[in-house]
């Protein structure tokens, strides 16, 4: 009974690191799209201001 704790914990683990990465994965593609829209309808004095909004929200965030 304990080895099948054992291997459904590993496979959960498993499960668990795969979603992780997709969801970065995720993360990245919309940030990037989010990036190149800015970059196309914002001059860039707007993006730098932009940057540093969200530099300083991501230190609260943590």
């Amino acid at each position: 009974m304990d080895n099948l704790r054992k291997k459904i914990n590993k496979t959960n683990q498993k499960i668990n690191k795969i979603r992780d990465i997709k969801l970065a994965k995720e993360e990245k593609f919309k940030k990037d799209i989010y990036e190149e829209l800015e970059k196309q309808l914002l001059p860039d004095s707007k993006i730098k201001e932009l940057k540093k909004i969200r530099e300083f929200i991501q230190k609260y965030e943590k």
